[in-house]
């Protein structure tokens, strides 16, 4: 009978492959995460079939919209559970790595830029639950004067910002440099008692050399559990990130006038 209506009606067929080869191209779209643009066009046609009055044609578009939003919104609703659930696991085997049993939901990452030590810069950033907070990053002009030393700006940044109380302390923070870095921040733990159930690492650049406190070697990172070696080196570089837009504003400030 398909066949029958094929060959009476050629226009049908030529119909079907058309639509097919459309949807084809929205499929590969919304893959592509274009998915806002797909309904804005598919709002465009529907609007156009409005207004050359072919009103079956505008209803059609719109429960197309109506259906992909509903997938959509389910989409994102897995995706959200989806992360949780990987975090929960990455936030596990990091409380095997630091030895300890207290939650790490917040993890704070820190980074000093600088070029030959002039218009130096500290930079904060926060992750909650692996994803990054932006109404939580700081930004720190560093005011130590004396030729360039990355530990001691590092230590001029992390004392001030622990004295700021309001914004309430990180279960885990990740520092950019190696093993004197590392000591300068246990320093000032130790200066804090309210600091004691604060986990600190640094990342050494050079290997990419996980130092952490209590351990005397540190740990590759590419030996580390592939959710743990992602979230690091995107706490590491989000830091960086940030710590040098905030150098070149003020260079560009101080060229500029």
């Amino acid at each position: 009978m398909r066949s029958e209506t094929a060959k009476e009606f050629p226009f049908v067929k030529t119909k079907i492959k058309k639509d097919s080869q459309k949807n084809a191209k929205v499929l590969l779209k919304i893959l592509k995460g274009k998915k806002e643009r797909v309904i804005k066009d598919l709002k465009k046609e529907m609007e156009k079939a409005v207004r050359i009055e072919n009103f079956e044609k505008a209803v059609k578009i719109r429960d197309r919209i109506f259906a992909l939003e509903k997938v959509l919104a389910h989409a994102r609703i897995f995706g959200v559970f989806e992360k949780k659930i990987n975090y929960s696991e990455i936030e596990e085997k990091l409380k095997k790595i630091l030895q300890t049993k207290r939650k790490i939901k917040r993890i704070e990452a820190f980074d000093i830029s600088t070029i030959f030590g002039k218009e130096a810069t500290g930079s904060m950033v926060t992750f909650i639950e692996g994803r990054a907070e932006k109404n939580f990053y700081r930004r720190f002009k560093i005011r130590f004067t004396k030729k360039p030393n990355d530990v001691l700006m590092l230590k001029e940044v992390l004392s001030r910002r622990f004295r700021h109380k309001e914004w309430g302390l990180p279960d885990l923070i990740l520092i950019d440099g190696g093993k004197a870095q590392l000591s300068a921040a246990l320093k000032l733990k130790t200066q804090n008692s309210k600091l004691k159930t604060v986990k600190i690492v640094a990342l050494a650049k050079k290997g990419n050399k996980l130092f952490i406190e209590n351990k005397k070697e540190p740990i590759f990172l590419k030996e580390l559990p592939r959710g743990i070696f992602n979230l690091i080196l995107q706490l590491r570089d989000e830091a960086h990130r940030f710590a040098i837009s905030y150098h070149r504003k003020l260079r560009r400030k101080k060229i500029t006038g």
